[in-house]
């Protein structure tokens, strides 16, 4: 930890990031690198064919899609939710192999730190029981967006959807024969249907795949802050997220620029992967739905996992970039804590005690202010330029 605090404190005069040097520190160790990646990967494809062969054998039978596509991301949950510890092995590991100790860093320690990655505040880092929320309220608001527009746009247009829903419209539900008027009109159009909705879900779970993989590469650099924690103390990790949190706000923008710019390889080739295996696996394959959209999302996660170095390095640089702003929230934090403390223990702590603390925030606010004043001259310089 120690080090890793020496080795950012090194990089705070340098703003400059930069993608081939990002790419090549990342790949600098890319045979531990494929190590990791294969075992994430390996534990990620056993969980997958267990969940196949599960799924395969109680055969469901449903009309809509909407269950099994439920089953799949509360399968993915699970899934990523066993697997996350690993993802800060790799990181923890990657960290170390940047410091001199590098070389004494195995497999070994690589499975070891798994344990670690179970306990808090490693564990909660990736927000994952959050973010598997998200995903799936994303991939309902965009499936029902989708589902509304082809429909809308069905009804002004010739072909066999715009059939079934003058044909739908016609039946009468009050009467005895609604029910199997509905499934007969199901049975007739059913290829039509399976096409719409096989369009449908890929556009909804394309865009929400994508949000549980960028929030997951975000949430990474968690685990910076988390390692600046004391995990005996619940209170310290609840405050070194807060100041995460209030620190990032209002520089997203900023922030994803940067993001954006050095890891648009890894979004890429993520919809690109995503697109073909999910036609693939339906096409050519013929594939259940739900098996269908697994394997267009697991796919593209195993590739991912070869590129989890650049996101730690991307996170890695972007820290002294950004932690002005954290700074400046836990300054706000503690001096407001301070005044607290100071009013309640007027009588117990001496001037001189609480003349020394407040020299130490103003010396933090003092940097913050420097390092304000500093970011203008560059701008100033740079417009000059």
């Amino acid at each position: 930890m120690e080090e890793t605090l020496e080795r950012m404190e090194r990089q705070l005069l340098n703003k400059e990031i930069n993608f081939s040097s990002i790419y090549k520190a990342a790949f600098k160790n890319s045979g531990f690198t494929v190590m990791c990646s294969g075992i994430i990967s390996l534990c990620i494809i056993i969980f997958y064919a267990l969940f196949s062969l599960i799924y395969n054998s109680i055969n469901f039978e449903f009309t809509l899609s909407t269950f099994e596509i439920l089953i799949a991301l509360a399968t993915i949950g699970l899934i990523t939710g066993l697997i996350t510890p690993f993802v800060y092995s790799f990181f923890a590991c990657y960290q170390v192999m940047k410091t001199p100790k590098g070389d004494e860093v195995t497999m070994k320690n690589f499975f070891k730190t798994y344990m670690i990655g179970i306990s808090k505040p490693f564990r909660t880092a990736l927000s994952n029981f959050k973010t598997v929320i998200i995903t799936f309220l994303i991939y309902i608001l965009l499936g029902f967006v989708a589902m509304i527009i082809v429909l809308g746009v069905a009804r002004f247009t010739t072909g066999e959807l715009h059939e079934f829903i003058i044909e739908f419209n016609n039946i009468d539900f009050y009467a005895d024969t609604a029910i199997d008027e509905v499934s007969n009109l199901l049975t007739k159009y059913q290829e039509t249907l399976n096409t719409v909705s096989l369009y449908v879900e890929f556009f909804s779970l394309i865009f929400a795949g994508y949000f549980y993989i960028h929030s997951t590469a975000k949430n990474t650099s968690k685990y910076f802050y988390a390692m600046m924690s004391d995990p005996k103390n619940p209170n310290s990790v609840n405050v070194i997220m807060f100041i995460y949190k209030r620190g990032i706000k209002g520089h997203r923008i900023e922030y994803h620029k940067y993001f954006y710019k050095i890891l648009w390889p890894m979004t890429l080739l993520y919809f690109v992967t995503f697109s073909v295996t999910y036609f693939l696996a339906a096409f050519l394959l013929s594939l259940d739905l739900v098996i269908v959209a697994l394997t267009a999302f697991i796919i593209p996660l195993v590739l991912l996992t070869l590129f989890l170095p650049v996101v730690f390095e991307l996170n890695d640089n972007l820290f002294p970039i950004f932690q002005k702003y954290y700074f400046k929230s836990a300054s706000k934090i503690m001096r407001s804590q301070f005044d607290e403390y100071k009013a309640s223990n007027s009588n117990e702590k001496s001037e001189e005690e609480l003349k020394e603390i407040e020299n130490s925030l103003n010396s933090l606010d003092e940097y913050i202010k420097e390092a304000n004043e500093s970011e203008e001259e560059e701008k100033e310089e740079d417009k000059e330029n």
